[in-house]
């Protein structure tokens, strides 16, 4: 069961770390398409709706829309459920894409940022920081028991 614990505790220290960064990363890439990001118009053509295991929900939009180079892109975006019940098939919705990767879009209204990532990725660092202090260096910082001095042995072959 200890071990268990030990081995829980470095995967949440882990999780935590790796939840914030990816977190980040997506905002600053979000904020880069709304500074740098071309304007058009999407129709949404799909929507799709994932659960997980214990009632964890997200929402997808599948979005065409026309890029520079005269092509029509298809990708799907992750959107809030707000929209995903207000958007309707065959709806027009105005994005932003990156003229470098027109596959990296945003809905313009969507939020940028997620700070509930944030606040779980913040969670899941301080347990694992908490548990990993616990049971790797709490007992190094502890003094071993002092041990009473060695007796001389007395021989009974004189």
């Amino acid at each position: 069961m200890m071990s268990k614990l030990r081995f829980g505790s470095v995967i949440a220290l882990l999780a935590g770390l790796y939840i914030i960064v990816t977190n980040f990363l997506e905002t600053t890439e979000r904020k880069q398409i709304d500074r740098e990001g071309i304007h058009t118009v999407g129709i949404s053509t799909l929507k799709i709706e994932h659960r997980g295991r214990r009632g964890a929900r997200y929402y997808e939009l599948e979005v065409l829309y026309p890029v520079e180079a005269a092509v029509i892109h298809s990708t799907r975006v992750v959107v809030s459920r707000e929209l995903y019940v207000k958007t309707r098939p065959r709806s027009a919705l105005i994005i932003k894409y990156l003229k470098d990767d027109p596959s990296k879009l945003i809905i313009v209204g969507e939020s940028l940022a997620s700070p509930e990532k944030y606040a779980v990725g913040v969670a899941a660092l301080m347990l694992g920081a908490a548990g990993t202090w616990w049971f790797f260096i709490r007992n190094r910082a502890v003094a071993p028991p002092r041990r009473p001095p060695d007796r001389p042995r007395i021989s009974s072959y004189e």
